[in-house]
């Protein structure tokens, strides 16, 4: 049902008493998970209006959780048996177990996936997207990226960081995630190896999630106060190569960007401005900070 521009979803399984949405691709494919009476969750899939229970169909396995899809219809998520927690990559019904090779990890759950090597047909992990998640072993979690069953660890390297959680991953390979350490949860930006920590700018915000990024670089998650939990949407900052504050910021940036894409139209399309007038206008507004 739709009202006001936004869809109430609402899964049509029997005992089925709440609905969370995790993840939606192009084509309107929606996961997520439901609620029993009795307290336990399963994963589902929303097919434009068409509904189906997503099971594992591992030995012993309990509960499937699905968090991510791309536009290949490609579902990632966490499944427990009696081995313990594991991801998973649904392709089309064809599932493949995901669990990292690193020594001493103890469980792995798969969160997010995007759109890359969708041309490689060499194997069923080479035609698979970039999966994200998180891993524990005896010092904490950590975050993994899989690209194409080649394994990397994600852990920010912020002084005092002990917990980090990968949550989402776009095509251009930038990962959104959490962080925790003795001030409390962040959120973070991996842009293919610089990090940056991400907390909501509010007044007497005690906590930020980073948990989605889209190929713009637009990030959504959650942040709480003392009033409870709120989501945010934050646009990305562009950085230029002037001063902000400098007489002669515009001109250098401007310059800058002209060279390294080969003109100003050339720049505005690479880092996807509408037109060159829009990069000129945030440079402007970049050299003013």
């Amino acid at each position: 049902m739709t009202k006001g521009g936004s869809a109430l979803v609402d899964v049509p399984f029997p005992g089925a008493i709440g609905t969370e949405l995790d993840g939606i691709n192009d084509r309107g494919q929606i996961v997520g998970l439901l609620t029993t009476s009795g307290g336990q969750e399963h994963g589902f899939l929303d097919d434009r209006g068409l509904f189906s229970p997503i099971v594992a169909p591992f030995p012993g396995t309990e509960p499937t959780l699905t968090f991510g899809i791309n536009n290949e219809g490609q579902i990632v998520g966490g499944y427990v048996n009696i081995s313990g927690s594991h991801g998973f990559v649904d392709h089309k019904g064809r599932f493949s177990s995901i669990d990292v090779p690193f020594a001493g990890a103890l469980e792995t759950s798969a969160f997010g996936i995007n759109d890359r090597n969708q041309n490689d047909r060499a194997d069923d992990r080479g035609n698979r997207g970039q999966i994200v998640g998180q891993y524990h072993d005896n010092v904490g979690p950590h975050g993994f990226v899989d690209n194409k069953g080649r394994f990397s660890p994600i852990d920010v390297p912020f002084p005092g960081a002990s917990a980090t959680f990968a949550r989402d991953i776009n095509d251009r390979g930038q990962i959104v995630g959490i962080y925790d350490d003795s001030t409390g949860r962040h959120g973070f930006v991996d842009d293919r190896g610089r990090f940056s920590p991400i907390d909501v700018p509010f007044p007497g915000v005690s906590e930020t999630n980073a948990l989605g990024i889209n190929n713009r670089g637009r990030i959504v998650g959650s942040y709480f106060d003392s009033s409870g939990g709120h989501g945010f949407l934050a646009d990305p900052v562009k950085r230029f190569a002037g001063t902000p504050g400098k007489a002669n910021c515009p001109g250098q940036s401007v310059s800058a960007v002209a060279r390294q894409f080969g003109g100003l139209y050339a720049a505005a399309a690479a880092l996807e401005f509408s037109n060159a007038q829009a990069l000129e206008d945030a440079i402007l507004a970049f050299c003013q900070e």
